[in-house]
């Protein structure tokens, strides 16, 4: 599905094509179950996950470990700046918060395109313990017994040794919601996102692992309903 929308808030950009995907419509295979307790927030909240990273490209988990962004990565970030003029509601008066780690700070650079935001160090992303910068073939051979066990990359994160428990990130990100007050613009990292998206959508008892935001588009939540937008 595309839709047409216009510049609302002095952007460059004007008649932007532009894929919608309702997140109650999106086909879903695996989930996380975890407890979470849902935080309404009535303002648009503006999801954008970090461009590409050449461990990204190679199958490596991040973490907290930082890596650049690669040519293809600024790239979508140039694309969610062109999402974020289309899309919020006058974006030179909302509210940025980012991720401290730089691939993420690189990304709002350019995506926000030189205004100002808040660095948070709750949006960073969960940390993945001994993990962090291994392929999934790294791990079946230091760890085969651990790493064939679990059924999805989410579960693969929370069963990472040494990693940051999954209450933990529900906790910091939950808290972050809770501050809100108006629009928002958000940078940070596909776990500590999705674990957003889960609160901001009501989910209470199991995660939706699919359902995550694209490098390059931008992950729209207002009053508990989700979209994905996609340059």
């Amino acid at each position: 599905m595309s839709e047409q929308h216009r510049s609302l808030g002095g952007g460059h950009v004007e008649n932007t094509t532009i894929k919608r995907i309702d997140a109650n419509t999106e086909r879903c295979s695996g989930y996380l179950t975890i407890r979470l307790v849902p935080v309404f927030v009535p303002h648009e909240v503006l999801l954008l996950r970090h461009g590409e990273t050449d461990w990204n490209k190679e199958g490596r988990m991040q973490g907290r470990i930082d890596r650049p962004l690669t040519a293809r990565g600024q790239d979508q970030a140039r694309r969610q700046g062109d999402l974020l003029a289309t899309l919020a509601s006058g974006p030179d008066r909302v509210e940025a918060y980012v991720s401290p780690l730089e691939r993420a700070q690189q990304t709002a650079r350019i995506a926000l395109r030189g205004r100002d935001f808040v660095t948070d160090p709750r949006l960073t992303e969960m940390g993945f313990g001994t993990w962090e910068g291994t392929t999934h073939a790294e791990r079946m051979t230091t760890d085969p017994a651990l790493a064939a066990t679990a059924q999805n990359l989410f579960e693969t994160y929370a069963k990472a040794p040494g990693a940051e428990p999954l209450d933990q990130v529900v906790a910091r990100c939950s808290d972050f919601l809770r501050e809100i007050t108006g629009p928002v613009v958000v940078v940070s990292h596909r776990m500590t996102l999705t674990v957003m998206q889960a609160v901001l959508t009501g989910q209470s008892s199991r995660m939706n692992c699919d359902f995550e935001p694209p490098q390059g588009g931008i992950l729209w939540i207002k009053g508990g309903q989700s979209r994905v937008y996609q340059g």
